[in-house]
This record gives structure tokens, sequence and C-alpha cells, in this order.
């Protein structure tokens, strides 16, 4: 971010790069997410080898399952002296599971499957001790996989759909369609026009949405109203956000092809927002987003098509980060690739 003098006044499409990426952002809304599940389904052979190992341990370790000796009578909690263990944790319901299909397993099914059923004791001792290392790479691996889960599955990748609807749109259950002031910005936004896009104290904060951006970079002021786009359906001015959002935003929003049905790519999101962001420049302790000539943004185009945030310096955008819309895209896109991540290295775990 760098400090400027604002010299030229906005011009036909001055803002139509902005408006681009805003819509990619947007658009990441409408899209189709695919979040894995390869952390949360198992191997059917994993309950055979616990199983089998169950099988072959002493009665001491059997022992642990029961809360006294005799059929049933099963320990469904894990034993106090492992609640913390991390292994026990993942893998205690399988090792239960295992004990109860031993004890119900009087017809040795699953020592027949393996041709197991009638070897010899010191063959058992030898199948015994090996499986029971394969049973302990099996836990591990269960540890693991519960530790991925929390990333692939995490509550903010299961709902990056409605983080994304809301940076866009201003609610989880909201679309582009019917969109009025009262969801792009903050309360402090009505009849005014610098109130929704510059001020940015008490409640009159800059837009916490996408469309709200778009609005504020892009909508007819008057003398211009060909800042990012030059529409079909000739603008109006948007002289008064209160009555005159819902019948604007429909035609600037024309301009972008929704990508409904389609896999999101959370690449050309951050990238597209990483551009947004990186077009801020600094004047008189505010960030600006959007073609500015000095004064208040939306005042006049002589002044500017923009949003601002308040600003200590040129380094400073720690206001600009934190606005709404900025930081529910960030929060959905970190989350996608943590749970793409988690997703990838379970399937390696697995292989």
């Amino acid at each position: 971010m760098i400090a400027f003098a604002f010299v030229s006044v906005p011009k036909l499409r001055a803002n139509a790069a902005i408006f681009r990426d805003l819509f990619t952002i947007l658009s990441a809304a409408e899209t189709k997410i695919t979040i894995g599940s390869d952390t949360t389904t198992e191997d059917p052979a994993v309950g055979s080898i616990h199983q089998l190992n169950l099988t072959f341990s002493d009665l001491a370790r059997k022992a642990v399952f029961k809360t006294k000796p005799g059929k049933e009578n099963w320990r469904e909690e894990i034993p106090d002296a492992h609640k913390e263990s991390t292994q026990w944790k993942a893998s205690y319901p399988k090792w239960l599971a295992a004990a109860k299909a031993d004890e119900q397993d009087t017809d040795l099914k699953v020592l027949k499957a393996v041709g197991a059923q009638n070897l010899k004791p010191h063959q058992k001792a030898y199948f015994g001790s090996e499986l029971a290392k394969v049973a302990a790479q099996v836990s591990k691996i269960a540890e693991k996989l519960q530790e991925l889960k929390t990333h692939e599955r995490s509550r903010d990748a299961e709902s990056a759909q409605k983080l994304l609807k809301t940076a866009a749109f201003g609610g989880g259950d909201k679309t582009r369609a019917g969109l009025t002031h009262i969801e792009m910005f903050t309360s402090g936004c009505a009849s005014d026009q610098v109130a929704c896009c510059k001020v940015d104290d008490g409640s009159g904060k800059p837009p916490i949405t996408v469309a709200g951006v778009i609005i504020c970079v892009c909508a007819h002021d008057g003398d211009l109203g060909t800042a990012c786009i030059n529409p079909q359906t000739a603008p109006t001015t948007w002289a008064n956000p209160s009555t005159a959002t819902a019948t604007e935003w429909p035609k600037i929003s024309a301009y972008c092809t929704a990508n409904s049905g389609q896999e999101i790519n959370v690449d050309s999101i951050d990238t597209a927002l990483d551009r947004v962001l990186a077009t801020a420049r600094f004047d008189t302790n505010k960030q600006y987003i959007g073609a500015a000539n000095g004064g208040a943004c939306r005042s006049g185009s002589t002044n500017g098509f923009c949003t601002t945030y308040t600003a200590a310096s040129a380094t400073d955008t720690s206001k600009l980060t934190a606005a709404p819309w900025v930081a529910n895209v960030r929060k959905a896109t970190r989350a996608l690739r943590l749970s793409k991540q988690a997703t990838e290295d379970s399937k390696l775990l697995k292989a």
C-alpha cells in the first residue's frame, strides 16, 4: 500500500478491473462446494484386523472392554486411565466393536476367513505377535485420520458456502436476486451515498458485502454511469441508496455470469481478492478501494467511485482486512484449503 495524490477525474471503465475481480468473488458464493469424506470412511478390513487381534489377545487385554466378567457387560466409555490418549480416543470405538464381534464369533468366521482356525500353539504365538504390529499401525493411522478430520470436516469448511454468501450478499441464505441496501450495507447507510461508501465511524461503516463494494465503485452518480461497465439498460442515478439500490443492483449484476453448478476454484477466489486489496491507495488516513480524486467517495464523479477504510498509515490495512466481506472470504478459502489438504493426506495414509 502506498500513499498517493489524487490527480485525475475517474473516467469510463476506470473500475473495470476491480469489478471483474469482485464478481469473481461474488460468483464463488454460487458455485458448488464439495467437502471430502476420506477421513470419515474406513476400509472394512480394519474391523477384521482389530477382531483378529482381539482373538489372539490374552484375557487381560479382553477384560479392558468389560465392566465385569461374563457375557455382554461392555465398557462403552474409554477407561479413565486412557481418556486423554489421542490414540484411545481415535481407536476405542473400533476396538470395542472388535471385542463384541469376537465374543459373538463362536464359529470362528474371522479365523476361517484367513485360514487361521487350525493354527498350532507356536504358530498362533507368531501370528498373534505379527498381527499386533499391524493392529498398532492401523491404530496410528486412525489417530492421524482423526486429526485430519478436524480440518477436512471443520465447521468453517462445512459452512464455506454460507460464509461466501454472507461475504457476497450479507447472509448465508441470501442470493444476488432481490438485494437491497439493508443487506449490502450497515445501518448507517440510508439516503446518503457517502455514509454508505466512505464514512467508517459509528454505524456508518463501509459496505459489509462484496455486492455493496460493487455498488460503491460502479453505480451511476448523476454524471458518470460507466465506471465499471457500459450497460445496455441505462443506469439511473444512485442518489438515494435506500430506494435506488434495489433497481440499480440488477442492472449491474446482470454483467456477472453465475457459476451455479460448477465446482469451486479456491485459487481464483484468493487471487481475485488479493488483486482487489492490492489496488488500495492511502491518502489522509484512508485506504481507498476504487477510482478516486480526493474528497468523499460518492460525493460526485470528480471525487470518485470508491469506498474507504480508516488507516493510520499507508501500511495500515487492519480496518480493510477486518471488513466482513474480506474476513468471511478468507475464512472460507482457508478452511477449504485445509480440508482439501486433509483429504489428500488421508488418501496417502490409506494407500
